[in-house]
């Protein structure tokens, strides 16, 4: 039933502003003084901080979360495989998640930044099942789908939710594509920093390892945004708990076996290292024994029983063994081997450094991987009166070829990882410092892998 006027005029009259009197003016002064007052400068600067921390977190997480997928998929793909879509999926879901965080916002239930830890949560056990497809997807396309289907998702969320964040500031005109830029190149280099940690670190406890680094991400992004949605985090961190054999637990490493004997092999040791993720494998039937880093064979020995019982085993590859035949090589001036100082660049499983050593040979190894020498020694038998060098090659040559007191007899080169040569130990540079490392009537052997398909 429509109103009468007279009460229309009295609602009218009741939502119109209070009547212009001097009290009702100091009382509206009072109030624009009070909120002035607390609207100061440290206070914007107070909420300016806050915002920028919490998108700094978010970019932090995001390239933590980024580098981890990549590192996870190299034992399954290889370490270069891994990494020819990576950086254009990453820069591909930034680019969607900022550009589409409004639509994202108004057409998805939920807080963006609460969905990041259970997308987090989840992706261990996504990468569990989608590797049980590795050898369907191929090396070429394997790395993509996982992480397509697991890392894209958190890191598109993640710069939306960095775009809303951001969005406080109410940058406008010239400088309203600043803070995207700025915060793309965070993530890039945080990327870069976070990658070498955890590989240089996750040697060092089980808690590093690469796994264990997904689900420590998770819990911070848990710890950033908590939320009732957790509860459906459950599940998969059970899962990665119980049932994920890539989490180095004893009971996961049963697991693994179990699946392994199976097919023929027993897991002797694993441990994820600063080259990548180490392994030990025995054949049961076919009686060898080899060493793993990530996708490449660093070298194994037969486990047949030898009735001569040599010094050093005999190996799968006949090549290490060779290798020692670069004491042969003539010289103006032959030194005797008790006399001979050698340097083995890469211990492998030691094949090359233990036969110069059998033939009491003072040999020094220099080899990157904490965890290769350590696996050398305990089960390929490399003999422990060796001289040990922790380091990289590069540093190591370098730092001989300064020092006129040492010098070198023979010097072996063999490094081979990750599914290829690193290009930094067959620069000019260190080549030049390998043959300064020698004494003068010194001798180098150079172990390449060729493609003799390439021009």
């Amino acid at each position: 039933m429509a109103k009468p006027k007279s009460q229309k005029r009295e609602a009218n009259v009741s939502n119109a502003s209070p009547p212009l009197t001097q009290e009702n003016f100091e009382k509206e002064l009072k109030e624009l003084a009070k909120k002035a007052k607390e609207e100061t400068f440290f206070n914007h600067a107070v909420d300016w901080a806050g915002t920028s921390v919490r998108a700094v977190v978010i970019l932090a997480l995001a390239a933590a979360s980024s580098s981890v997928s990549q590192l996870t998929l190299s034992p399954v793909y290889g370490a270069i495989p891994a990494s020819i879509w990576h950086d254009k999926l990453v820069n591909a879901a930034c680019f969607l998640g900022w550009s589409g965080s409004f639509w994202l916002r108004r057409n998805v239930r939920w807080r963006l930044i609460d969905l990041l830890p259970l997308i987090a949560f989840y992706i261990p056990m996504l990468q569990f099942f989608l590797f049980n497809y590795s050898n369907t997807f191929g090396a070429t396309y394997g790395p993509l789908i996982t992480e397509l289907l697991t890392v894209a998702p958190l890191l598109l969320l993640s710069a939306s939710a960095v775009g809303l964040v951001l969005e406080e500031f109410g940058i406008t005109g010239r400088w309203q594509s600043a803070p995207g830029i700025v915060s793309f190149v965070f993530l890039k280099i945080a990327s870069a920093w976070s990658a070498n940690v955890i590989q240089s670190t996750s040697y060092k406890s089980v808690l590093l390892s690469r796994v264990s680094w997904q689900v420590q991400v998770a819990a911070s992004y848990a710890l950033l945004a908590p939320s009732k949605l957790l509860l459906y985090a459950v599940p998969a961190l059970l899962h990665t708990a119980v049932f994920n054999i890539h989490v180095q637990s004893p009971w996961a490493t049963q697991a693994l076996n179990s699946s392994l004997q199976a097919e023929g092999y027993r897991l002797i040791a694993r441990q994820d290292s600063n080259t990548g993720y180490v392994s030990v494998l025995e054949s049961i039937k076919s009686q060898f024994r080899v060493l793993r880093c990530d996708h490449s064979l660093l070298g194994g020995v037969w486990m047949v029983h030898q009735s001569h019982n040599p010094v050093v085993g005999e190996p799968v590859y006949a090549i290490f063994t060779m290798l020692e035949a670069v004491r042969l090589i003539e010289v103006p001036v032959s030194v005797p081997d008790n006399e001979a100082q050698a340097l083995v660049i890469g211990a492998g499983i030691g094949t090359s450094p233990g036969a110069l050593m059998a033939h009491g040979i003072n040999t020094t190894i220099v080899e990157i991987d904490p965890v290769v020498l350590e696996y050398a020694v305990k089960y390929f038998d490399l003999a422990p009166n060796h001289h040990a060098v922790i380091d990289d090659a590069v540093h190591y040559a370098a730092q001989v070829a300064n020092d006129t007191t040492q010098r070198y007899d023979y010097i072996i080169h063999d490094v081979f990882t990750g599914g290829a040569e690193p290009i930094a130990l067959f620069t000019d540079e260190f080549l030049r410092d390998l043959h300064r490392s020698l004494k003068p009537d010194g001798v180098i052997a150079i172990v390449s892998r060729v493609v003799h398909s390439l021009p």
